[in-house]
């Protein structure tokens, strides 16, 4: 693999030092040096950790910055926020403090950095949330998921891009292989199931032998995780770069059944929520306005029917929004693709941005022209008269709604002027007031 290949070229031939100023904005190493240097001045060391050092060295770096200190992390992040200007957020319980940049600074290219008091902790009982300490570097790389998220970097002045590798996770990420660090991981903390299959998927790595058995043997701990920690999971399942692979995967070893039973995960249904990516990415990038709700929309395509939208929104407490659009969507999906383009207006406008995005990417791919225009012309046209020019030839009440979309109705199908659309809606009320006449009158 090329990635692989990068590995092994990049260690063998440079310092982590150099490849941190190679591979980050310099902005970002100068921030990391002066995090090293500050940590130092309050006689404690810092670290770059985690995913962070496990992405730098797969030749795919990423400014999610965490950082782990031995010594007092709240204090080091309290002294970075002041001369850096971000904004500090602390929390508590696990010795963790997050520095956010709101009003990116001139060029400044991060908007967080996570500092953490390197810890150990102990799980009380399985599936809930640890208790920690402080520790050294050594116990909290010991103390994580797998051993390609186990490495740090050294931040001080002197050791500046040491690689600290104590569980082998270089090796494995050499050999793409997912190994747990222990044989309760799994039980410890069961979402290590849903990040094993994500990374295996997303690397193209393989989950090795001895924590595949580990993984099977802790399912059964899946069903006592708190929804909130399922929906995190999904939500990080969501937003991989082709999550179809992840949900195929966490299908097949019957994780969904234990965790989110509702959604059916089908090759036809990934064959949607494919192309809805595709309209996704088509929509942020042609209508960048337009804020959609990301996650929520490919889950669209996975809830085949009215009981499992209800008991999905009821599990993870979502609004009567999205169980709305999600009961609007599988009744749009029962009626067949209009011809005309008003057609489409009446078809997909009552639905939510997202819900017109899964019938789209049901029926078309991002090629088809005539869903574009929907989209981009369609979905927001409105006539070019006004309840008040209807209001001038005495209609009121619901005939003015009745009088409005036949206006659009000519604008649209055949480009009609203000004056034909006067003409068309005006007819409309005619029609409708004489059905209701008659109606009245039978």
């Amino acid at each position: 693999m090329e990635r692989l290949q990068s590995v092994d070229d990049t260690v063998s031939a440079v310092s982590g030092a150099h490849l941190l100023e190679q591979r980050l904005p310099s902005v970002v190493v100068a921030l990391l040096r002066d995090i090293g240097a500050m940590a130092q001045g309050q006689g404690m060391t810092a670290y770059a950790v985690g995913g962070f050092v496990r992405d730098l060295l797969l030749g795919a770096p990423t400014l999610d910055v965490d950082i782990a200190v031995e010594g007092n992390g709240v204090a080091l992040a309290t002294a970075v926020a002041h001369r850096w200007q971000g904004r500090l957020t602390v929390h508590k319980r696990f010795l963790t403090a997050t520095v956010q940049w709101m009003e990116h600074l001139s060029g400044f290219p991060l908007q967080r950095v996570d500092i953490a008091t390197a810890r150990k902790e102990r799980y009380p009982q399985p599936a809930v949330l640890p208790e920690v300490e402080p520790a050294s570097i050594a116990d909290d790389l010991w103390r994580r998921d797998f051993s390609i998220n186990a490495m740090a970097l050294c931040l001080a002045p002197d050791r500046f891009g040491e690689l600290i590798d104590l569980t082998g996770g270089y090796t494995d990420l050499q050999r793409g292989v997912i190994r747990a660090l222990h044989d309760r991981s799994f039980i410890d903390d069961p979402t290590r199931i849903f990040r094993a299959v994500r990374y295996e998927q997303r690397f193209g790595f393989r989950i090795e032998p001895r924590t595949f058995r580990l993984l099977l043997s802790a399912k059964m701990f899946l069903t006592l995780l708190t929804r909130d920690r399922i929906k995190h999971e999904l939500w990080r399942v969501l937003q991989e770069r082709e999550p179809e692979k992840p949900l195929q995967r966490l299908q097949r070893l019957s994780v969904l059944a234990l965790t989110v039973p509702e959604l059916r995960v089908t090759p036809r249904r990934l064959t949607w929520l494919k192309r809805l990516r595709a309209w996704l990415r088509w929509c942020a990038e042609h209508l960048p306005d337009r804020k959609v709700r990301y996650e929520w929309a490919l889950l669209l395509p996975l809830l085949s029917n009215a009981e499992a939208v209800t008991r999905f929104c009821y599990r993870f407490r979502l609004s009567e929004r999205e169980r709305g659009d999600a009961l609007a969507l599988l009744q749009a999906l029962r009626r067949p693709t209009p011809k005309r383009p008003s057609g489409f207006v009446w078809w997909l406008n009552p639905l939510s941005l997202e819900g017109a995005l899964a019938v789209a990417a049901r029926w078309a791919g991002v090629a088809d022209l005539l869903w574009r225009r929907y989209f981009l012309e369609w979905r927001d046209a409105r006539p070019d008269i006004t309840g008040d020019d209807l209001k001038a030839f005495g209609i009121s009440g619901r005939s003015i709604a009745v009088g409005l979309k036949a206006a659009l109705s000519v604008k649209l199908n055949r480009n009609a002027d203000a004056h034909q659309q006067l003409r068309a809606a005006l007819r409309a009320v005619r029609r409708c007031l004489a059905k209701q006449r008659k109606s009245d009158a039978g």
